[in-house]
């Protein structure tokens, strides 16, 4: 017995930071101290007996994606690497490759639940986070290790340095540029500035995965989508995720539904973004 809702559309605005330079994101990349780190989680993944891992990209300030924070997490798996041989660490290409097959983005947003369903769909038996946060001149990021057989947390581990900030990059979070992958941010949001929200006549339902059906996963995934002209959902993001399948069973079946479309000012079918809740509830 399942039971899959959504309630009616809001809108979200994207915003992306604004860029700096690539010798700059070298330097500040540079400065972090991963070797520690990378010894402890090494050895903590030694304890767990776990043949595969990914490294996902480590996310922030504010739970974005960054050009920084790909870096960072592109340096802490080739050190990975080096201290465990043993271990087998998964291309972390893969992550945007699954993602531009299934049509699907994915924000993992501070969000293990998140990860850990989207490295289950990878088959990689244990997963690398890592959160960014940046106060005055230092510079936070807080790692976590994760079984994904289990869904159990293997350690957590933090990085931190001081970085220089006379040019107040760190203090205004202008990191790099956000990358939110194959979302677009330039268009206008639903229900604002004269354009209207979409309405939606066929709208099919997701289905529980038998791994969430057996742990009895309830709860709402978040989505935003743009829902364009021709009323079909497009550039769907996880914003809030359920694990064991569910944040991509909620977003399969948006992709499927269709709309009459949102009208701009000038009363014309127009393209907004969108947000979604859709709301997993076990019948008894």
């Amino acid at each position: 017995m399942r039971d899959w809702k959504a309630p009616a559309v809001i809108g979200l605005l994207l915003v992306c930071s604004a860029g700096v330079s690539p010798a700059v994101l070298s330097s500040i990349a540079q400065d972090a101290p991963i070797s520690p780190a990378v010894e402890e989680i090494a050895a903590a993944l030694k304890k767990t007996n776990v043949k595969t891992v990914i490294v996902f990209d480590f996310s922030g300030p504010n739970g974005q994606i960054t050009v920084l924070g790909q870096q960072l997490a592109d340096d802490f798996n080739s050190e990975l690497a080096s201290a465990a041989p043993k271990l087998r660490l998964e291309s972390r290409s893969r992550i945007a490759d699954a993602i531009k097959n299934d049509e699907v983005a994915l924000n993992f947003e501070a969000d293990p639940s998140a990860e850990l369903a989207f490295a289950e769909r990878l088959h990689t038996q244990a997963s690398v986070t890592g959160q960014m946060s940046v106060t005055g001149g230092q510079v936070l990021v807080q790692l976590a290790a994760y079984d994904n057989r289990t869904g159990k947390s293997i350690g957590d581990f933090n990085i931190s340095w001081i970085e220089d900030s006379d040019e107040k990059i760190l203090e205004q979070k202008k990191l790099v540029q956000t990358i939110v992958y194959g979302i677009e941010a330039d268009y206008p949001e639903a229900v604002k500035e004269g354009y209207t929200a979409p309405k939606c006549f066929y709208t099919p339902k997701a289905e529980y995965t038998p791994e969430a059906m057996e742990h009895k996963i309830v709860g709402t995934v978040e989505l935003q989508a743009v829902v364009g002209e021709d009323g079909r959902f497009r550039d769907i993001y996880v914003r809030k995720a359920l694990p064991y399948g569910l944040s991509l069973a909620a977003a399969k079946a948006v992709k499927n539904w269709e709309c009459t479309p949102a009208k701009g000012p000038d009363g014309k079918p127009a393209a907004v973004r969108v947000i979604i809740e859709a709301n997993f509830q076990l019948s008894r």
